[in-house]
């Protein structure tokens, strides 16, 4: 059996790699040597829902005329391995690129020793023609190397391959279709003058599309829908963070604002403190001079009042004379009427005797009783902080 022969390769690298044991083989032979075994496995991918394995089996053994055997063995609910024994099987059906198992569509691709079901392989087969090529080169041999800088010859039509057909020559060509695809490969006859010869013009068939973001093929990374819905989710994701960033802004320049009002508050207060103290102050200052004015004012009307009394002692004894002879017995229907003394700059009033009117009950009018002459003091303006007033004669008239 193939698995029991020995592989000449170097042992394997064994160390770590975040704390879980790591095996590294180089890089020859992993990438060459060891995928020698599988160099005629394809996968078969499968769009929708797979069929089961012995469905699968016998459909593609039907569809297919191979030379020698095959092995199909599932790999996950989307993708088999398809093993075969020979170059030319693996040509032929690979070549086929889609088959329908039970109506399902299952399409077929090279196998890589860096397969993984998540993505699809760029290495594909595809048509390239050779116009006007030089009739003694439409051989497989002579083909193979003239096209190696693009791919792998796999096989001619039958046209080339018979010679049917003269103007063009027509080959199935193995590319990897992220990688650029010369247009023109000159094409030497002569190794002693590098001028002698021709640009072989190379024209490429239904190249598929492949996508460098989703790793498919079928369309480019413009229109690559996997890449449309992260870029959507990033956007969205962007906008969030941007909302939150400003958010943040926002709130750190109100507690800035806060602090600066806080401190201009500070300052403010600090200020009206400080201009209020002299204020304060001279308020004070000055109730203290409108008390002290106030309390001379009200001594000196004192002063006055008492000079007036003790240089008229005469008018306060005729005072009192009045009223005590014209006291009236309650019921005589008289009255009082009380003058009153202003004395100016002051502004004290001092009461005069009242004069008594009787009231005659049959004649219905008032007839008042002469009051003698009274005095009237008149204030004038102190001299020497002493009130000088002088007497002025007043009568009081009938009413």
């Amino acid at each position: 059996m193939e698995n029991a022969t020995p592989m000449d390769i170097l042992p394997p690298i064994i160390s770590t790699r975040q704390g879980y044991p790591s095996i590294t083989f180089h890089e020859d032979d992993f990438m060459q040597k060891m995928p020698g075994r599988c160099r005629f496995t394809l996968v078969g991918k499968f769009t929708n829902a797979m069929p089961k394995m012995e469905v699968i089996r016998k459909s593609f053994i039907a569809q297919t005329q191979l030379s020698g055997g095959v092995k199909i063995v599932h790999f996950n609910s989307r993708h088999i391995y398809i093993d075969l024994d020979n170059e030319a099987d693996h040509i032929a059906v690979w070549t086929k690129q889609k088959m329908y198992i039970a109506g399902q569509p299952m399409k077929l691709q090279v196998w890589t020793p860096t397969f993984k079901p998540a993505e699809e392989t760029p290495i594909v087969p595809i048509w390239v023609t050779l116009p006007e090529l030089p009739w003694h080169c439409f051989y497989m041999d002579i083909l193979t190397p003239l096209l190696s800088p693009i791919g792998k010859a796999l096989y001619l039509d039958s046209a080339t391959m018979q010679k049917t057909r003269g103007s063009v020559a027509k080959v199935r060509v193995q590319i990897d279709i992220t990688k650029n695809r010369p247009q023109h490969v000159w094409l030497g006859f002569s190794e002693k003058d590098p001028t002698i010869g021709k640009w072989q013009i190379i024209e490429f068939e239904d190249v598929p599309l492949y996508c460098l973001y989703c790793k498919h093929q079928g369309h480019s990374l413009g229109e690559c829908p996997m890449k449309e819905r992260d870029d959507e989710i990033k956007r969205r994701k962007e906008m969030e963070a941007n909302k939150k960033g400003q958010g943040k802004q926002m709130d750190q320049n109100a507690k800035e604002n806060q602090q600066n009002d806080k401190g201009t508050d500070k300052t403010q207060s600090n200020g009206q403190a400080r201009m209020q103290k002299p204020t304060t102050d001279s308020t004070t200052h000055k109730e203290e001079q409108w008390q002290t004015q106030t309390r001379r004012k009200h001594k000196n009307n004192q002063q006055n009042q008492e000079q007036g009394q003790s240089q008229n002692p005469q008018v306060q004894a005729q005072q009192e004379k009045n009223i005590q002879d014209h006291k009236l017995p309650l019921g005589t229907g008289m009255t009082f009427k009380t003058p009153v003394i202003d004395v100016e700059e002051s502004g004290d009033q001092i009461l005069i005797p009242p004069s008594p009117v009787f009231a005659d009950e049959n004649a219905h009018q008032y007839s008042e009783i002469p009051s003698p002459v009274t005095p009237h003091f008149v204030a004038e303006e102190a001299v020497g902080g002493r009130m000088e007033g002088q007497e002025k004669p007043s009568n009081l008239q009938e009413g």
